[in-house]
């Protein structure tokens, strides 16, 4: 079967006193979890500034930026690796909240 992606519910969460939007697009194959993206809406003028593997997409009128990505991958032993890293267009305030053990807003995109 081929690799398919599910999209998670807009969450908006409070990050640095200004409410902004994400989502999550999660990367799925055999039942198996390969990427989570998480995407933060910008402005279409910001959007249309960024690197083709910045960009989100776009729906319902709203543009995204990609700030994080997961990656999994099976070793031969069968142990998973994991493979986090923010992009450059994920601010210092998004970066400290995600990492952020008490606002859980990491925890609750990925649930989402």
């Amino acid at each position: 079967m081929s690799a398919q992606e599910s999209t998670s519910e807009l969450k908006v969460k409070k990050i640095g006193g200004k409410e902004e939007k994400f989502r999550t697009i999660t990367t799925h194959e055999n039942g198996d979890i390969k990427k989570t993206s998480i995407q933060q809406a910008v402005s279409e003028e910001d959007y249309n500034k960024l690197s083709d593997d910045l960009r989100g997409g776009s729906s319902n009128g709203l543009f995204f930026q990609v700030v994080r990505n997961d990656i999994r991958t099976k070793r031969s032993n069968g142990e998973i690796d994991y493979i986090n890293s923010y992009t450059k267009a994920a601010s210092r305030t998004v970066q400290k909240q995600m990492n952020d053990p008490k606002t859980k807003i990491k925890k609750k995109l990925d649930l989402g």
